[in-house]
């Protein structure tokens, strides 16, 4: 993991600023959208240790699939919520992620339950939906190079 570029997760840090610290100490992550940017940033650098460390015991699969690796180019959080009571210490966060996979650009869209735990949050499910995303030869890369896709991320 390069600790001095950038950090994955979109937030314009250093990762050894930003994620690093949640992956290190969990406890770092105050927030659902904290929580699962440095998920993301996991599944960038395939810390499968992070991701299982993260989720909920009740909904943690039996293994996390490392087989499945696509490229990921960036993260949009869509909206993000807490509602912290003692009955329902809950939140939300609704992201897209796009990744290239095979040579197609394609994003998944979450919208992520979380839950507080002795002060700890965790991922505890989601409705995930993954599409492809249409491209033509003039389809300019979403990665913001402002380079046309087929000749950007396509081909990294």
């Amino acid at each position: 993991m390069a600790n001095d570029k950038s950090c994955p997760c979109g937030s314009d840090n250093a990762y050894k600023q930003c994620c690093h610290l949640i992956h290190v100490d969990h406890s770092v992550a105050r927030t659902p959208e904290q929580l699962m940017r440095a998920r993301y940033s996991a599944y960038v650098f395939n810390h499968l240790q992070f991701i299982r460390a993260s989720w909920d015991s009740s909904t943690l699969p039996l293994a996390i699939e490392s087989d499945h690796k696509p490229r990921w180019l960036f993260l949009e959080v869509l909206n993000a919520g807490t509602a912290v009571n003692t009955v329902d210490p809950s939140g939300f966060v609704h992201y897209r992620a796009h990744y290239v996979e095979n040579n197609q650009l394609c994003a998944l869209t979450e919208m992520a339950h979380f839950i507080l735990k002795q002060g700890l949050w965790y991922y505890l499910s989601g409705e995930v939906h993954h599409s492809r995303i249409p491209i033509s030869g003039k389809t300019k890369c979403p990665c913001g190079s402002g380079k046309k896709f087929k000749r950007c991320c396509a081909t990294r």
